[in-house]
């Protein structure tokens, strides 16, 4: 039985009630003598790579605004580090993921200052046997989990992106799904307190080198419809559409 992301939004939505925008719980600080953050020249960003071959049922927004109804956390801010995260085993299918470290430039459901979160990215599944080895697939065909390095190839540190996202459900809030999966490697925060945040299917966008913005979870298609902007490079002075998502949230929460 594959675990998939419906096992980890149904945990989510059993803790939050489905409820709209909430204040981000409290998150770590940066330490006292911490370096400012500096922005690295904008990098091509591999969304394919990122995203996998995953797949999930979710409603589909039409707008930036639309899916920030839906989100606790609405943070844009830089990648900073790139980590082993939890895995989750269900029967023989075992799935790993990536917890990506984001330093928080602005957030638009929290005024708690520079903040540091953590976003579960997940890197795919392998079949795997008792001792948690791999097994061999058949006619040659091979596993398309991402390796960490994979990731820091697609997404450099230095990469901003916005995320509109709920708390990651607890390993125990996993296990009680009654699905059968459960956490059989958990993740620690580095930083005592800090969030972890899973990301909306729309909600995990990064700004690529020409101002556009990639999508980390679903299919690209699934951002670029409807009132989201064309992730197409623009002339001088009409704005990039990374910046386009950031001015169109900015508008609705000071409305709001």
């Amino acid at each position: 039985m594959t675990i998939t992301a419906a096992l980890l939004a149904g945990a989510c939505s059993a803790s939050d009630g489905g409820t709209g925008p909430t204040t981000l719980r409290p998150t770590a600080p940066l330490a006292a003598g911490s370096p400012a953050p500096v922005r690295a020249p904008a990098s091509h960003v591999d969304g394919a790579i990122v995203r996998g071959h995953a797949g999930s049922d979710y409603d589909v927004a039409s707008s930036v605004v639309e899916l920030a109804q839906g989100a606790q956390a609405v943070v844009v801010g830089t990648v900073t580090s790139w980590a082993d995260g939890r895995v989750l085993r269900d029967g023989d299918d075992q799935r790993t993921s990536a917890a990506m470290e984001v330093l928080v430039a602005q957030s638009f459901t929290a005024q708690d200052g520079a903040q540091i979160v953590f976003v579960e990215v997940q890197r795919g599944d392998v079949l795997v046997d008792d001792a948690r080895a791999a097994m061999e697939l058949d006619d040659g065909a091979s596993y398309g989990e991402r390796s960490l390095a994979d990731l820091e190839r697609a997404v450099p540190v230095g990469t901003r992106v916005l995320v509109l996202a709920v708390e990651a459900p607890s390993d125990a809030e996993i296990a009680a799904t009654g699905g059968g999966g459960k956490v059989s490697t958990s993740w620690s925060p580095p930083h005592a307190g800090a969030a972890l945040l899973s990301p909306l299917p729309q909600g995990l966008l990064f700004e690529d080198a020409d101002g556009t913005y990639v999508s980390g979870v679903a299919d690209q298609s699934d951002v670029e419809h409807g009132q989201w902007p064309a992730a197409e490079p623009r002339t001088m002075g009409d704005g990039g559409p990374f910046g386009q998502l950031l001015a169109q949230l900015s508008t609705e929460f000071e409305q709001g």
